[in-house]
C-alpha cells in the first residue's frame, strides 16, 4: 500500500520535531511526544474512555492476548444496539478517536460500542498483502472478532439484527470481510474502503442496511480499484468503488436501481453524489464524494490530514452523524 507519510497525530508530532526549525513548534512536538509515548502504554480506560461506562476485556486467541473495549450508554440504561468500530491500519483505538471524535457522541446514545485492537495496528481484511504483518502471520481476525461479537451479543441480549460493523480504510475492509463471511451483523458502515480482490467470489452477505462512503481522490485505497502498493502483492488489491456498491446491491436484492442526489451546499471543494437504494425492507446508501481524499467526512484533525497527505476533508456530510443514524435506523 502507498504508505501515508504519517500514521497518526503522534507521528505527525515526530515529523514536526524532525523537520521544523521553529522553536515554538519544536516545543509543541516535544510535549506531544511525551504524551503520545505514555498514552500508547496505558489503559485507555484512563484516557480515551475516561468518565465513560467502559470496560476492557482480553481473550486468548491463536496463542496471543487479544483485547477490546466495550463502551455502554452513559445514562446506564440497557443498550438497544451494538456497534463494532474497527480502526484503520497504522492507527490504534486512541488514534482513531483523535481522527473521528466518535467515542463521546456514541456514548450519549443507546448504542453499545466495541473497540477491538488489531495486531500490529492492522486487520487481516482478506487482501493478499505480503507487507502486512497480519497477512504473513495468518492472523485469524474473523475468528477473533466473531468470538468478541457473539460473546457481547449474549451478554447484552442483542441479536444480529441490532448489530452493525463499521470501520475506515483497513478497518472498513475488515468490516466488509466480516459482512461477507459471517452472519453476525445486519448493518455495515464503511468509509474509504473497497472490497478486497478475491472476496467478491465468496461474498454471501445477508445485510439489511449498509452505508458506504468513497473519496474519488483517495490516494491510499484507489477509488477506481487496483493495487495499494508498488506491486499487486505488496499491500494487495481492491475492486473499484462502483463494483463494491454493485456487489452489495446484488446480494441485498436491490434490483430496481437507486435514486440519485447531489449535495454541494458548502464551498469545501467537494461534491457528494448519493445513491439511495430501497430494496423492500433493506436499504443501501452510498456516497461518492468528488474531491475527497482518504479522510473521515467532517473530521476535525485538519493538521493531521494535511501532514499525512491524506487529502481533502469534506464538510458536506458528517460521518459521525451518518453512522449513528444508520445504527439506530433513523
Amino acid at each position: 500500500m502507498k504508505k501515508p507519510l504519517i500514521r497518526n497525530w503522534c507521528t505527525a508530532m515526530r515529523r514536526i520535531l524532525r523537520f521544523s526549525s521553529a522553536l515554538a513548534l519544536i516545543a509543541l512536538a516535544t510535549a506531544a511526544l511525551v504524551s503520545c509515548s505514555s498514552r500508547e502504554k496505558e489503559n485507555l480506560l484512563h484516557t480515551t474512555f475516561k468518565g465513560l461506562n467502559a470496560e476492557r476485556h482480553c481473550v486468548l486467541w491463536q496463542g496471543a492476548s487479544r483485547c477490546y473495549y466495550l463502551v455502554q450508554p452513559s445514562d446506564g440504561k440497557p443498550a438497544t444496539h451494538l456497534l463494532v468500530a474497527l480502526h484503520p491500519a497504522f492507527h490504534d483505538v486512541a488514534a482513531m478517536e483523535d481522527l473521528s471524535g466518535l467515542v463521546r457522541p456514541l456514548a450519549q446514545t443507546s448504542i453499545a460500542t466495541l473497540y477491538p485492537e488489531g495486531i500490529h495496528k492492522q486487520w487481516n481484511d482478506g487482501r493478499h498483502a505480503e507487507e502486512s504483518k497480519t497477512f504473513r502471520a495468518g492472523t485469524d481476525d474473523v475468528g477473533f472478532l466473531s468470538l468478541m461479537i457473539s460473546d457481547t451479543q449474549s451478554r447484552l441480549n442483542l441479536d444480529t439484527g441490532r448489530t452493525t460493523l463499521a470501520g475506515m480504510s483497513n478497518g472498513g475492509m475488515m468490516a466488509l470481510r466480516m459482512a461477507c463471511e459471517t452472519r453476525l451483523a445486519k448493518g455495515l458502515f464503511a468509509v474509504v474502503a473497497n472490497l478486497p480482490v478475491g472476496l467478491e467470489q465468496q461474498c454471501r452477505t445477508t445485510l439489511h442496511h449498509a452505508t458506504l462512503v468513497f473519496g474519488t481522490e483517495d490516494d491510499v485505497v484507489p477509488y477506481q480499484g487496483g493495487h495499494l502498493g508498488r506491486t499487486p502483492t505488496a499491500w494487495g488489491s481492491v475492486i473499484s468503488a462502483e463494483k463494491t456498491e454493485r456487489l452489495l446491491a446484488y446480494h441485498m436484492g436491490c434490483k430496481s436501481g437507486y435514486a440519485s442526489y447531489q449535495l454541494d451546499a458548502l464551498d469545501d471543494g467537494a461534491v457528494v453524489h448519493k445513491h439511495d437504494y430501497r430494496c423492500g425492507s433493506r436499504t443501501l446508501e452510498t456516497y461518492h464524494v468528488q474531491g475527497m481524499g482518504h479522510t473521515w467526512p467532517n473530521e476535525d484533525n485538519v493538521v493531521q490530514a494535511f501532514l499525512t497527505t491524506r487529502g481533502r476533508i469534506t464538510r458536506e456530510i458528517d460521518a459521525n452523524e451518518l453512522l449513528i443514524s444508520a445504527v439506530l435506523g433513523r
